[in-house]
């Protein structure tokens, strides 16, 4: 990157990817076997002290130096007195020597050497609570809470051929976890801090292990050129702000109150970062303008002579930029129909009138011809598609550029429009295929009554093509969903009146967005239904998936249906609703309410709703009286049915206490079989 941006506020988007390597922070070799390592970090410092903390009992010390330094020169601190080594071994502080690892077994210092080395880490028995081991003029790494490193992103190399931590784990080069002590073994799987030690396996043997900076630059004044120290950085996960939303207002980016790095004394900065899409947010206590140099990984971008256009007035001049630009090649410039291209245009006023801008889109995918044909142009009055630039005043403003799905394979660009003249070039961008399909995810099967709403909670989303700017904001950004549309069908199947003469015929619910939403369905009949939530993106690839509903008839509904069969068997001689009764013999003082019950038959049923609270205990010693036959009171109790499953149940119950428990036949009753 080298921009130029205003301050006291001031954002760079950064996409990180594990494909994109940058110049090693550091390399060691691993051996077969363990290994007990050290991980220097820049920002350096040079001749200062490095204070260590220690535990009583054993401790691990990393040496994060490049400047070797003699053990008996170190000196320890106990809160009253300062010892060297060799005293503070005599008084009992700490045992004397230390111990480090190498070639499969344990060596000594002094002894094996008389040095701390970089990149090592030693064993140091500490006698004594809360000792302080201080490392005279070590300098070497900075000590400060943001001076770690994202363990993931480290690489390991083996005869040429260069793996993430991951892969070389599955290729069983090494064992990726690895292990600090402090008091005992932690395991250790995202930051390392220098000037400590950890232990990492090996199964190979001569490896080597890079540690690569996601990000790293300088930050300088643009007056002077002289490089700025102490200005505070803060990454935000770009989900977390979006920049492009409205007329540019940057206000909501701000810097943490605790930075996640601060440039050293040279305006340097390094950070180690997980992959991911981010907004760096700097600022610094003289609120200059800054240029920011920060690393582009592999490649350049080739030159374009539009970009270099000037204008031909000393009064106006306007450029822009988008967020994403470059060659073919670059990640995140390539763009699906429906994706929105984020740029900014900005003016400098130095005339007597305002003046307004607009921006046009050429299709260069057939040639790079500047007379290519314009398929966009902006419109002029319209305050979405304009910035006016007061005159003697300097301003800019953020635009969204929805990429049509006519729009063919290709390269566009995207230029300034000044007094309806195509004027300087902003960018361009990539249209790409849209090849993969939206999903759709609804929650698992559910049930209601007629004539009642169900609630129904579905995500639909496009997931980004690989490739495209959306693919590289989704590692932080969840997922996209502002360009598909879900469509409903209730019902799919052949049960219940909503009949689908055609398979998806009956689409009821039509265009909802997508996202995490929640739909509410309400069916007028009984009946199973399956209902099918279908998502289409912009570019038509659709997905779907079904889901069972089951919708179950009303306590309402199964009065009327239990009236007409009790009247159909004859036995409503003394027929009543809502009764509290006597179950029986095996339960003589359990009363129950039931829905229907004739006192003269001394036959009840009950439709048993999740409302009603009957126990399956309660289910299984009713039914148990029906099974034996020794009323005298029979009840059968029914769950949730649909109005067919609840008219066979209790048709069935009748005919079964009439024929198998000899019970007299009722007037007009079905004979049995």
């Amino acid at each position: 990157m080298n921009k130029k941006y205003l301050l006291p506020l001031l954002f760079v988007f950064v996409i990180l990817t594990s494909s994109a390597l940058l110049s090693a922070q550091y390399n060691t070799t691993l051996n077969q076997g363990w290994n007990l390592l050290s991980f220097p970090l820049d920002p350096l410092d040079q001749n200062t002290n490095k204070t260590i903390s220690l535990n009583q009992g054993w401790n691990i010390i990393g040496y994060s130096s490049d400047n070797p330094l003699l053990w008996d020169s170190a000196i320890f601190n106990n809160g009253t007195h300062t010892k060297n080594t060799t005293s503070a071994s005599s008084s009992n502080w700490i045992q004397y020597s230390l111990y480090y690892y190498e070639d499969n077994s344990y060596k000594l210092v002094p002894g094996n050497d008389n040095y701390l080395r970089k990149g090592k880490a030693y064993w140091l028995y500490s006698l004594e609570p809360n000792l302080e081991l201080i490392l005279p003029n070590a300098g070497g790494s900075v000590q400060t809470y943001y001076n770690k490193f994202y363990w993931p992103n480290v690489y390991i190399t083996k005869d040429n051929e260069t793996k993430t931590i991951d892969d070389a784990e599955l290729s069983s080069w090494i064992q990726r976890t690895i292990y600090e002590f402090d008091q005992d073994y932690n395991l250790i799987t995202d930051y390392t801090d220098p000037w400590k030690g950890y232990w990492l396996y090996a199964f190979e043997d001569n490896l080597t292990l890079s540690m690569e900076y996601s990000v790293s630059g300088t930050i300088y004044d643009m007056d002077t050129g002289d490089p700025l120290p102490g200005v505070n950085i803060s990454f935000y996960p770009a989900s977390t702000y979006n920049p492009f939303n409205g007329n540019g207002n940057y206000s909501a980016l701000v810097p943490k109150q605790v930075p996640d790095i601060i440039t050293d004394e040279n305006g340097n900065y390094y950070a180690s970062l997980p992959d991911g899409v981010y907004h760096m947010v700097m600022q610094g206590s003289d609120e200059k303008d800054f240029n920011v140099h920060a690393n582009k990984g592999k490649g350049k971008l080739k030159k374009d002579p539009e970009l270099d256009e000037d204008s031909n007035t000393t009064n106006f001049n306007a450029e822009g930029h988008i967020l994403h630009s470059g060659e073919y090649e670059h990640q995140g410039n390539k763009y699906v129909c429906g994706s929105t291209v984020d740029f900014t245009m900005f003016g400098v006023n130095n005339g007597q009138t305002d003046e307004t801008i607009t921006f046009l889109v050429q299709d260069h995918t057939q040639s790079g011809n500047p007379h290519s044909p314009i398929v966009y142009y902006g419109n002029i009055s319209n305050q979405n598609e304009s910035l006016t630039v007061p005159a003697g005043n300097k301003t800019h403003k953020n635009f969204e550029f929805k990429v049509p799905c006519s729009y063919e394979e290709g390269k566009y660009d995207i230029h300034v429009v000044w007094n309806n003249e195509k004027w300087h070039k902003i960018g361009n961008f990539f249209v790409i295929p849209d090849n993969t399909a939206p999903e759709v995810n609804v929650q698992s099967d559910t049930w209601t009554y007629t004539n009642q709403t169900v609630s129904i909670e579905y995500a639909a989303f496009d997931p980004a093509e690989p490739g495209t700017i959306e693919f590289y904001r989704i590692f932080v950004g969840g997922f996209t969903d502002d360009s598909v549309s879900v469509t409903i069908d209730k019902d799919i199947t052949m049960d219940g009146d909503d009949i689908d003469t055609i398979i998806d015929n009956d689409a009821d619910y039509v265009g909802l967005g997508g996202s995490m939403k929640s739909v509410n369905l309400t069916y007028g009949t009984s009946g199973h239904y399956t209902a099918r939530f279908i998502v289409t993106d912009d570019a038509g690839n659709s997905d779907y998936e079904d889901i069972n509903i089951d919708v179950y008839i009303t306590e309402d509904e199964a009065d009327v249906i239990g009236s007409s069969l009790y009247t159909l068997f004859g036995i409503d001689w003394d027929f009543q609703y809502d009764q509290n009764i006597t179950s029986s013999p095996a339960s003589p003082t359990q009363t129950l309410g039931v829905d229907r019950w004739d006192e003269f038959s001394r036959i009840a049923d009950e439709y048993s709703t999740p409302e009603d609270g009957f126990d399956e205990n309660t289910k299984s010693s009713l039914d148990q009286v029906i099974n034996n036959c020794d009323g005298p009171n029979y009840i059968k109790t029914i769950g949730l049915s649909t109005y067919t499953e609840f008219n066979q149940s209790l048709y069935a119950y009748f005919m079964d206490i009439q024929c198998r428990c000899n019970k007299n036949p009722w007037f007009g009753a079905p004979p049995c079989p």
